[in-house]
């Protein structure tokens, strides 16, 4: 609720907000509880979140390591927190993680 405030100016009462976001996710949480709700569960833990994840993921990390290039984000970080992005945060970003997340997104094709 702080960040729709935030949003609007703080022309949103809290109270309202909370109650608002309280009953969505109520709507949202409910479609999981009667007697099929195991089944709705695994419906949307397993087939329409993994691939889209992954390569958003890729795409994300690829941009960030690659295209907007590592030193800029370091550089992004040190105006935005004052000290530096750490040297294994850095390779993390740059290659660990796109290529473990390769490697996942080709082992749930193979595997699928």
């Amino acid at each position: 609720s702080s960040g729709i405030n935030a949003e609007y100016g703080g022309k949103a009462r809290k109270e309202i907000c909370v109650a608002l976001l309280t009953v969505i996710f109520f709507g949202i949480g409910i479609i999981f509880t009667p007697g099929n709700g195991q089944y709705i569960l695994d419906l949307f833990n397993n087939y329409p979140v993994t691939m889209p994840l992954l390569v958003v993921s890729i795409t994300e990390a690829i941009a960030i390591g690659w295209i907007f290039g590592i030193e800029n984000f370091d550089a992004a970080i040190r105006d935005m927190t004052g000290a530096p992005c750490p040297t294994y945060f850095k390779i993390c970003i740059k290659y660990v993680s796109p290529l473990l997340m390769i490697f996942l997104l080709i082992w749930t094709l193979v595997d699928a």
